[in-house]
């Protein structure tokens, strides 16, 4: 967990999932050179696992998703910092006051700064000057912010360099499958994945 600005980060949390994936079966197939479909299943899968291991490597989902984002207060500045890179969208945020009710937050009071790397949301000066009272307990969740975040709802939105470590990523990781067992675990990539990923990495703080 991490405190930023009195504020402990408790979790954030993946509330959806992509919609497709920033490279398709056919993609992947035709850089490899595969012609046959009778491995379509286990290419689709390797997409699936390279496109998460990528993300890992940038610190910052690609297709866009809803995050689940909770902590155990405001903080004490005017910001706060989305963990998963940029952020298109906030949903709501809600929070528990002094009396144990559950609060939205008018939308007025807060302002999206999404261009920023990792985004944040920071209070509007014009009808808010700090954040809400809210009940406080150590490790206990009073504020939930909801928030889309990635590069773009589809995979056109996607960088061309992600693209091409994904492809490199699932290529490798073919030609291991097909020499090894099937609880084979994938966990290292070719030379030049993280070079090609290193331009759109998030900082990682958390």
């Amino acid at each position: 967990m991490l405190t930023i600005d009195g504020a402990t980060y408790l979790s954030n949390v993946e509330a959806t999932s992509p919609g497709s994936e920033p490279i398709t079966t056919a993609e992947a197939k035709t850089h490899m050179r595969v012609t046959h479909s009778s491995e379509d299943t286990l290419i689709a899968s390797l997409i699936t696992a390279a496109r998460s291991y990528i993300e890992q490597l940038c610190n910052r989902p690609l297709i866009n998703r809803t995050f689940t984002l909770k902590l155990d207060r405001f903080p004490s500045y005017n910001e706060i910092v989305l963990p998963s890179g940029k952020a298109s969208a906030v949903s709501s945020i809600t929070y528990v006051d002094q009396t144990g009710a559950t609060q939205t937050l008018s939308a007025s009071n807060y302002t999206l700064e999404g261009d920023r790397l990792p985004s944040s949301i920071v209070l509007n000066p014009t009808n808010a000057t700090s954040w809400p009272t809210t009940r406080y307990e150590k490790s206990i969740t009073s504020v939930t912010v909801s928030y889309t975040a990635g590069f773009g709802a589809t995979a056109a939105s996607v960088p061309q360099p992600i693209k091409q470590a994904i492809l490199m990523t699932v290529a490798y990781w073919y030609d291991q499958a097909r020499e090894a067992a099937a609880d084979q675990s994938y966990q290292d990539a070719p030379h030049g994945v993280e070079i090609l990923c290193r331009i759109y990495s998030v900082p990682r703080a958390w």
